[in-house]
């Protein structure tokens, strides 16, 4: 009788302490690039096209924001070094990014660079680009290593260098790719 009452109590001292907790976090139902190409991100500028390949992911609080919620770090989307053509993006709030994001302050496009015919594209900064960027399988605010697809839809206009000659062309950035994690 004495080893019964026991028990209650312990299971009762048990059931409360896991009641008076919080709840566990729910894991996401899924992290990482899923069926996302890793060369799945065009740019179109007229008749130039730039394939953008083997970009992955780094929180390292590039374009941080005095608003994110503690423990949340920028996030920059860049290829490896010395890669052409260069699309680098940085997000101040990538646990955002799931839910879509507008291009501008909160996806923002840092540069958009390539080669073409013998002519040099490069992000005209004098007009802000426009668009939207979300993500899949987006898990720890971007910093899982199991990456995550990115999905852009979005317009900018490039400064096109051919020789002498400079213009401006506007630009399509479209398509789904496959970012790698840390």
């Amino acid at each position: 009788m004495m080893a019964s009452r026991m028990w209650r109590s312990v299971r009762g001292l048990i059931l409360a302490s896991v009641a008076c907790s919080s709840p566990p976090a729910k894991p996401d139902a899924y992290c990482g690039t899923g069926s996302a190409s890793p060369n799945g991100l065009v740019a179109t500028a007229g008749a130039t096209t730039f394939t953008f390949t083997n970009l992955s992911a780094s929180p390292n609080a590039d374009c941080q924001i005095p608003t994110a919620p503690k423990g949340v770090i920028a996030m920059t989307i860049a290829p490896p070094p010395l890669a052409t053509p260069l699309l680098t993006v940085c997000i101040p709030r990538p646990d955002l990014l799931p839910g879509g994001l507008p291009i501008g302050s909160q996806a923002q496009l840092v540069d958009l660079d390539g080669t073409s015919d013998g002519c040099s594209f490069t992000l005209d900064d004098s007009i802000p680009p426009s668009g939207t960027m979300s993500a899949a399988g987006l898990c720890d605010a971007g910093s899982a290593h199991a990456g995550f697809a990115l999905s852009v839809d979005a317009t900018a206009t490039l400064s096109r260098m051919c020789g002498s000659t400079v213009d401006q062309v506007s630009a399509t950035l479209s398509g789904t790719i496959a970012v790698a994690g840390p």
